[in-house]
């Protein structure tokens, strides 16, 4: 839940429902005081738990992470060769969604959707898979590369960022790379995805004041201030979860879940990224950082009927399954191979 999607009662809809369960008792009659007094605790519940999404916003947006920051224009460059980019992923066995919210999860079964789609649409490009040392992987996940590293399972967001930022400090200096998710499906020639000279590009979705930028698709050129600006996010990061003020409003460590997701928009800064106007870049110290909108570079499906028929859905970089929705990327996948086969 966001709190765009939390719909303020009227004062007026509270009282009624009052009222009613007043009445009701007031004639001796508790049955029909339950229907209105369950509604009216819903109500309440819902409202109280958008209030707690608020304050812990107002919490984290009170921290500051100090930069000089500016709009700033961005120049096109040469789209790379589709031989130099590296798509990668990251996946550690657990033994329940990280999220607390969603329901388990067949990664693996993701995984190799994500590898089928990446292979049909970029056969030129590398895959990489970001693990932990101990996490089984199945002989049919062929993978060009996976890279183990020592992972905290219990801050897991932070980790991903710590060996995102670990693979960018040690890569070969001409690879290009999109990080994603494994429920993050490749749908168009990746090599699109570098046409502006940013240093990172974090795609934006409207709705989520909390986290505008999604942190399943980050877009990171050749060159070493990419990996300069995740090692400096990870500082960031690492502050606001120490802050007692911040860590105590949330009832999980934000280095589990959701806290890059804040730190990505502390780096950018939340009133530069809300006031940027039609700016879609920003200079933040000198790392520049291109503002790429989700309905092109980031798409979420929400419509059966869109992922019905992946030709409707051609110019779009990425189809990301996010949450529930990843029981859906196979039978979408498996329909992206036939269109790319009919074409």
């Amino acid at each position: 839940m966001t709190e765009a999607e939390v719909v303020p009662p009227s004062s007026d809809a509270l009282r009624a429902l009052y009222d009613q369960t007043a009445r009701a008792l007031s004639r001796g009659r508790p049955r029909d005081a339950q229907e209105p007094l369950s509604a009216l605790a819903e109500t309440i519940t819902v409202y109280q738990y958008a209030i707690l999404e608020l304050a812990r916003q107002v919490s984290v947006q009170s921290f500051v992470w100090p930069a000089v920051r500016a709009p700033l224009d961005l120049n096109t460059r040469p789209s790379p060769l589709q031989s130099a980019v590296d798509l990668v992923t990251f996946h550690v066995d657990l033994p329940e969604s990280p999220s607390g919210m969603h329901e388990p999860s067949e990664y693996v079964a993701n995984l190799f959707d994500w590898l089928r789609s990446a292979r049909a649409v970029a056969p030129q490009a590398r895959t990489i898979l970001l693990t932990d040392e101990s996490t089984e992987i199945p002989s049919h996940l062929t993978f060009d590369l996976v890279l183990r590293r020592p992972i905290d399972r219990e801050r897991l967001m932070y980790e991903r960022m710590r060996v995102q930022a670990e693979y960018l400090a040690v890569r070969e200096a001409d690879r290009e790379s999109v990080l994603l998710d494994s429920d993050a499906v490749i749908n168009a020639d990746p090599v699109g995805l570098f046409r502006s000279d940013f240093d990172v590009g974090l795609t934006w979705r409207d709705g989520f004041a909390a986290a505008p930028f999604n942190g399943g698709v980050i877009v990171v050129p050749a060159g070493e201030r990419g990996a300069r600006f995740f090692v400096e996010a990870l500082e960031c990061y690492a502050e606001l979860a120490s802050r007692p003020n911040i860590a105590g409003s949330f009832d999980r460590d934000l280095r589990a879940w959701w806290g890059d997701q804040f730190v990505l928009a502390l780096m950018v800064g939340y009133r530069e990224f809300a006031d940027r106007g039609a700016a879609t870049a920003a200079l933040t110290d000198d790392f520049r950082v291109g503002f790429l909108p989700c309905d092109t570079y980031n798409f979420t499906v929400d419509d059966l009927d869109q992922m019905t028929d992946p030709a409707g859905l051609r110019d779009k970089f990425v189809v990301h399954f996010k949450g529930n929705r990843k029981a859906l990327q196979s039978q979408y996948v498996g329909r992206l191979l036939a269109d790319l086969a009919r074409r």
